[in-house]
């Protein structure tokens, strides 16, 4: 599901980065090379029950995987000899890295629970071996619950939930006790939503407030007359003001917590984001359009509605709309930078 659905978004991240490495001289080879020895090392550190190392190389094993392919096409170096060495050098990768969690196993938890990961291996292997069969044969066959790389995610985030993250849940929300329950359960990070930070910096001064752990705030609806207050008051060493929708097809973020922004565009980013901010005409209460029927990019310092322009081909830019189907069409808006295009619009002016 990963590999098939996201992979033209992924292409487009590598590609710059596989011609970058191609400059510098590094192989496709190399980079599968590379990928193996961390498995190797991956697998020696899972094994020894040291997870969380073994966590960052799995992630270390997964970037030479990621890249090989995009440097094979800038060198112009693909074959099916690097195919063939690619895809077995998987096969090891994932041998290893099953191995490891299958030892981890056997020596913290004992008994048959190690055969469990044995179990996955040897399914992928059966799987991998009937769709290279049918190939050769001019049969088609699918199968499986997983692709690679979904394996690897949910490897991921076995290790993750293995070494403790640990979540902090409330059955309703208390300004007075909040701070309480961070400070007593050692808590790093909060998500917020809406008005909760209001809420919490309009309360009376309460237990936990001052010596709580907090070092970063996280989420949508923090008001720039509430951010400083809310910061210094209760002393969060950063907040991360992020813009989304559920049904939306982009979003924003203001990873370097400006005060009042729900995020940043450099122009590199704004040249390859879906998102825009188009002019907008007060009195029709649509977008503004030009001479030629298309709509107009705001300059900077411009208030305009901010939209995702709609690929069809990209699930991150795709827009499944509303079951509604006439909601969805006044979601829509057609011929926006070009004649055919389309984008989501967000209602949000900015």
């Amino acid at each position: 599901m990963l590999d098939g659905n996201f992979r033209n978004g992924v292409d487009r991240f590598v590609r710059p980065v596989g011609r970058f490495l191609v400059r510098l001289g590094v192989s496709a080879n190399f980079l599968t090379c590379v990928g193996l020895g961390m498995s190797v090392a991956a697998c020696l550190l899972i094994g020894n029950s040291q997870l969380q190392l073994g966590l960052i190389f799995l992630i270390l094993t997964a970037v030479p995987d990621l890249l090989d392919g995009a440097v094979a096409v800038a060198a112009g170096t693909t074959s099916k000899r690097g195919a063939f060495f690619d895809s077995t050098a998987d096969r090891v990768t994932d041998g290893l890295l099953l191995c490891g969690v299958a030892w981890h196993l056997a020596d913290t938890k004992g008994g048959t629970i190690m055969m469990l990961p044995m179990a996955v291996l040897a399914t992928a292997s059966l799987i991998s071996y009937e769709r290279a069969k049918a190939e050769l044969l001019g049969y088609e066959a699918k199968g499986g619950l997983m692709e690679r790389a979904e394996r690897m995610v949910v490897l991921g985030f076995g290790l993750c939930l293995h070494n403790g993250i640990p979540f902090v849940f409330s059955k309703k929300f208390s300004a007075s006790k909040f701070w309480k329950i961070c400070t007593k359960n050692e808590v790093t990070v909060v998500q917020y939503i809406g008005e909760l930070c209001r809420y919490l910096a309009d309360a009376p001064p309460c237990e936990g407030e001052i010596t709580n752990k907090v070092r970063l705030a996280l989420g949508n609806g923090l008001r720039g007359d509430i951010w400083e207050k809310f910061k210094t008051r209760f002393r969060i060493g950063k907040i991360v003001e992020f813009y989304s929708s559920t049904e939306g097809n982009t979003g924003l973020i203001n990873a370097k917590g400006k005060v009042g922004a729900i995020g940043q565009w450099s122009r590199v980013v704004a040249k390859r984001h879906p998102g825009k901010l188009l002019r907008f005409d007060y009195e029709t209460g649509q977008p503004y359009r030009d001479s030629n029927g298309l709509c107009v990019e705001c300059k900077p310092g411009e208030v305009g509605e901010f939209v995702g322009m709609i690929d069809s081909n990209d699930p991150t830019q795709r827009f499944d709309g509303y079951s509604d189907q006439g909601e969805t069409e006044k979601k829509i808006l057609k011929n926006v930078l070009k004649k055919g295009d389309r984008c989501f619009r967000s209602g949000d002016l900015m």
